[in-house]
């Protein structure tokens, strides 16, 4: 089979990210409509990060994904509008950025008055921002959750057990912690292990097809920006 060359490269950047389904999803169309770019994954410890981002930039990557836990650390250098971002797309010595999981909890959430959001991390901050009035908020105490509550000083400490919409960011092993809750809709943002099982729902919206809808988004910025250099 004809593979070729790539002329531009992808990835995405995090710590830990051996679960990541981002190569194997972006790699797919880009074979499927025979473009001459690839997507990696670059694992990089908190302690090499900073180091790193300098030298990336120098590397031919017009295109990056950003995970956890980098997502505010790039919005910082890069000097993003936004807090939080997930996408950098290379225009000529310039990085544009964006962000496709507000974009995605933007076409699945469903109408909501009563929300409760599960974890103060970054994902978590980038979620809030959409949602642009006062939610009720369960996540351990620590520094995310003192910054949290600074972005959005309107948040209201969890106290009910019954919500329109529960979202959860957290990962499997803060599952444990959790109150008994019920929601007419749970929408997980966590596609690498499973729902919280304290969690009564009538409807389930999966992390699988969140992670699927915002790579979708993503896809079109990494698509338009290798189509740009190709013409």
């Amino acid at each position: 089979q004809h593979l070729l060359p790539a002329k531009y490269w992808l990835a995405v950047i995090g710590h830990s990210i051996e679960h990541s389904q981002s190569p194997q999803f972006h790699n797919q169309w880009i074979k499927e409509e025979k473009l001459p770019a690839h997507y990696v994954k670059l694992d990089i410890a908190p302690d090499e990060i900073e180091d790193c981002i300098p030298l990336m930039q120098s590397l031919p990557f017009i295109g990056l994904s950003i995970t956890s836990p980098y997502k505010q650390l790039f919005a910082k250098y890069f000097n993003a509008k936004r807090p939080v971002i997930n996408t950098l797309i290379k225009h000529n010595t310039f990085w544009n950025t964006y962000n496709t999981d507000q974009d995605a909890f933007t076409a699945l959430a469903p109408q909501a008055n009563q929300i409760l959001l599960l974890g103060s991390g970054a994902c978590a901050l980038a979620i809030a921002e959409k949602i642009n009035k006062p939610v009720d908020l369960w996540a351990r105490s620590g520094k995310s959750r003192e910054h949290f509550l600074k972005q959005f000083p309107n948040t209201r400490p969890h106290k009910e057990n019954i919500y329109d919409l529960i979202i959860s960011t957290l990962p499997a092993k803060a599952h444990p912690q959790l109150p008994r809750l019920i929601t007419h809709t749970l929408l997980d943002l966590q596609y690498q292990s499973p729902s919280p099982q304290q969690i009564q729902y009538q409807k389930l919206i999966q992390g699988d097809l969140f992670f699927l809808t915002q790579a979708k988004l993503q896809k079109i910025y990494f698509k338009t920006a290798i189509m740009n250099k190709e013409m």
